[in-house]
């Protein structure tokens, strides 16, 4: 969810109510309340809509739009006469987020008092322009665009009864993800340029199994991507517009530097090249140095702008003491639990990729704050102190990401039983009847009902599935299978992007490569086994660190016995290897 141009992922629902004003009162500036029944029962007891302003702290646009066309007199006067005022930071309300994320940010929503969409706008709104649609809808308050239905036809069955996309819808979807690759600038889109997490993942996947155009494009991508890195503080800037890499828009938010690390850990690994470990560590460093608390927690986001609503390119274009002389671009003081589940997941795969021990420490360390102060019984979490509309499924989604990542990071069995207490947390709260799983918990009285998100189920059917190979646990497969089930419905899987649905269907039709390092936790030998075990390009496998003494290892593929001493067993396609008990043969086993 992130970038306006596909995504992403900030200030707390602050609702906003603009009733019966005086001609004074109609001059000044816009009166906002919160976001809840309260805004829908104000509307409806005085006979007007209600505008929603969805917005994020590090938006420029969303700085400019305020200025400028909710500071306009005459914006101002129609807002007081005829609409109940609400602004909400996209970060804090992730429902409100999932569902109007394809508008970008800044997104207007005008709905009536009973909560329908009348009119749904993307972008920044000149005043004039405003004048007339909000005379336009007051004059005549019906829809003004269609609201897409989220559920949808009936998904393929494959011969044992499992989702499937079926090969007529694979090959249009596959045609659809040749069709969004830009080879001039080598990236996926022709409008933004940034990394998109799900075409980039799935050109690495193919890459990983030898397919060269792949290949190809997943390393000519992030060779142009790294137009966006920050010579002076690393870190990625969100996107370029204007179809190339030239234009660069300075904000920098989490999901982008977390994304963007995975990407780079995962090409230095395939592609041996120092330009990408330099990146991903340029990325994990900005991390560690602007984005992290003195608590050992993330924060969302930096602003685009030294002064709101004011272009800084001329201070981008600075070094670090020029910047530093004028100031520091705010930083988002809010500590989001989903967007530390994703600093957590992409900072233990730099470790698993390159060995930065210092990254793996931070994700750790942010991972036990968030359990101490973010978590709910029965294993999922808030999004924040105050969850009043929640729990979401992204955050405790994205945790149940970031455990089983730590699991595979550390071979510590702790990780593993917390992430599969998050899957239970999710069963029991997000299941959505009509397929899939919801965004929010259904709350009694919410205005706009929570609808299942297309991204969030490619990543709920990716986990579940990666859970399920770990532990062995049928309850873990089912889960993954409600949102392939789901994702296998012709009109959710046709949405562009293809790749992540694409990807997840790949994942679903091979057994993952099993590896499993056989030897006490505590011998070095062990260690340094496991360590080339987890740098390897090929992510989608199964790596457990087991000893006979620990009891039977659950989901194994083959009874593993004990050598006397470490050794590693790789298996794959109903073969195993023979025993390797040098670091050496294991490199060379494990190589592409």
């Amino acid at each position: 969810m992130r970038h306006s141009a596909s995504v992403l992922v900030l200030v707390t629902g602050l609702l906003a109510s603009c009733a019966s004003p005086t001609a004074e009162e109609s001059a000044g500036a816009v009166r906002w309340v919160e976001w809840g029944p309260e805004a829908f029962a104000s509307a409806r007891a005085t006979n007007r809509l209600v505008l929603l302003d969805l917005g994020a702290v590090w938006c420029h646009w969303c700085h400019v739009m305020d200025e400028e066309t909710y500071g306009d007199p005459g914006v101002r006067l129609l807002l007081a006469k005829g609409f109940v005022c609400v602004r909400v930071d996209q970060a804090e309300k992730p429902d409100l987020a999932h569902r109007y994320e394809d508008y970008g940010w800044p997104a207007t929503i005008i709905l009536n008092g009973e909560g329908e969409e009348l009119v749904k706008r993307r972008g920044y709104i000149p005043p004039a322009k405003m004048r007339a649609l909000l005379s336009r809808i007051t004059a005549n308050p019906k829809p003004l665009g269609d609201d897409e239905d989220s559920t949808g036809d009936e998904a393929a069955l494959s011969a044992n009864g499992a989702p499937s996309l079926g090969t007529a819808l694979t090959t249009d979807l596959e045609r659809s993800y040749d069709e969004s690759y830009d080879a001039e600038h080598a990236s996926w889109g022709f409008v933004h340029k940034f990394l998109p997490k799900h075409p980039t993942e799935y050109a690495l996947f193919l890459a990983v199994r030898g397919e060269p155009q792949a290949r190809k494009q997943a390393r000519d991508s992030l060779i142009a991507q790294l137009a966006l890195l920050d010579d002076a503080w690393g870190g990625m800037y969100q996107y370029s517009h204007g179809g190339d890499w030239t234009h660069p828009h300075f904000e920098k938010i989490m999901a982008v530097q977390a994304d963007d690390l995975m990407a780079y850990s995962r090409g230095a690994l395939l592609f041996s090249e120092p330009r990408f470990s330099g990146a991903a560590d340029a990325i994990a460093d900005y991390i560690l140095t602007f984005l992290r608390g003195p608590e050992g927690a993330f924060r969302p986001s930096q602003d685009a702008d030294l002064v709101k609503g004011r272009h800084a390119e001329d201070y981008f274009a600075l070094d670090d003491a020029g910047r530093r002389a004028r100031g520091i671009p705010e930083v988002d003081p809010h500590i989001f639990t989903a967007e530390n589940g994703w600093a957590i997941r992409a900072l233990a795969l730099h470790h698993e990729a390159l060995g930065r021990q210092a990254s793996l420490d931070a994700a750790v360390r942010a991972a036990q704050w968030i359990l101490a102060h973010r978590s709910l019984p029965g294993g999922g979490f808030r999004h924040e102190d105050d969850d009043d509309d929640g729990p979401y499924l992204g955050d405790s989604l994205a945790m149940g990401q970031a455990f089983l990542e730590l699991h595979r990071a550390t071979g510590e069995p702790e990780w593993l039983e917390r992430a599969a207490n998050v899957a239970d947390f999710i069963a029991e709260h997000f299941v959505c009847p009509k397929g899939g799983f919801l965004t929010a918990a259904l709350q009694p009285d919410l205005p706009l009902p929570p609808l299942p998100n297309r991204d969030e189920n490619i990543e709920m059917a990716r986990w579940g599935l990666r859970l399920a190979h770990q532990t062995g646990a049928e309850r873990h497969q089912k889960l993954a299978d409600r949102a392939f089930a789901w994702l296998a419905r012709p009109r959710i899987a046709r949405q562009r992007p293809t790749a992540g649905v694409l990807l997840a269907f790949a994942e679903r039709s091979e057994a993952p490569r099993e590896i499993v390092v056989v030897g006490k936790r505590d011998d070095p030998a062990t260690q340094d086994l496991y360590q080339v075990a987890l740098a390897q390009p090929r992510d989608y496998r199964r790596l457990v660190r087991w000893h006979p003494t620990e009891g039977a290892l659950a989901g194994a593929q083959f009874p593993y016995p004990d050598m006397g001493k470490p050794a590693v067993f790789v298996c794959e396609g109903g073969v195993c290897s023979s025993p390797i008990f040098e670091a050496r043969a294991l490199r060379k086993r494990l190589a592409p």
